[in-house]
C-alpha cells in the first residue's frame, strides 16, 4: 500500500500496486478485486466481469488509476478521493434497441458494483441509509431519459465518469 504524503493541496488518497492477472488491459477508471488463481493471490487483480459475482463483491480491491496494460502492473486507488471512477450510465438489451431510463446520482448516493458492465452504478440515495459504503458519490448527475438508438452508438452499455469517495480496504 502506499499511502500519499499528507498535503493542503490535494485530496488524501491510499493506492495499491496491483498486477494484472488478465490477458487483456484493465480500463482506467474501472472497478477491480483480487484475482484469486493460486499464483500471485493477493497482488494480481482483474475487471469483474472477468471473475465469479461472489469473488468480485468479497474480494473489491478499488479503481484504476490508469489503465493496465496485459501482466502489468499499475496503481489502484482503494481508499480516499477517486477521480473519473467508471459508472454505468445506460443499458440496452441490442445494439439497435432502446437506452434504458437512469435515475439521477446526488452527493452522496452510494455506489454498488455492476459486474457486467465493469463499473459501478447508484444503489440507494443518501450516504446515511447505508453504513460503511463502499463507494459514494461526489457529485451529482442528473437523471438521463430513455433514448432510440442513434447510428453512431454500437455498444450495449453507456458509462460516464464521475468522483467517488472509497472505503474498499
Amino acid at each position: 500500500m502506499n499511502f500519499k504524503t499528507l498535503n493542503d493541496q490535494k485530496p488524501e488518497v491510499v493506492t495499491y500496486l496491483a498486477g494484472n492477472a488478465s490477458t487483456t488491459a484493465i480500463v482506467a477508471g474501472n472497478p477491480v478485486c483480487l484475482s484469486l488463481n493460486g499464483t500471485d493471490d493477493g497482488h494480481d487483480v482483474e475487471e469483474l466481469s472477468n471473475s465469479a459475482a461472489t469473488q468480485s463483491h468479497s474480494f473489491f480491491v478499488g479503481i484504476a488509476v490508469a489503465g493496465i496494460p496485459a501482466k502489468g502492473r499499475a496503481e489502484v486507488t482503494v481508499s480516499g478521493f477517486a477521480r473519473g471512477v467508471n459508472i454505468l450510465s445506460g443499458t440496452r438489451a441490442a445494439s439497435t434497441g432502446t437506452w434504458a431510463t437512469q435515475a439521477a446520482i446526488a452527493l452522496g448516493d452510494v455506489l454498488i458494483l455492476q459486474t457486467v458492465g465493469d463499473a459501478l452504478t447508484r444503489s440507494t440515495a443518501g450516504a446515511a441509509t447505508v453504513a460503511n459504503a463502499r463507494a459514494v458519490a461526489m457529485a451529482s448527475r442528473a437523471s438521463i431519459a430513455s433514448g432510440a438508438s442513434t447510428t453512431s452508438e454500437t455498444g450495449l452499455r453507456r458509462i460516464t465518469t464521475m468522483n467517488v469517495w472509497l472505503r474498499s480496504m
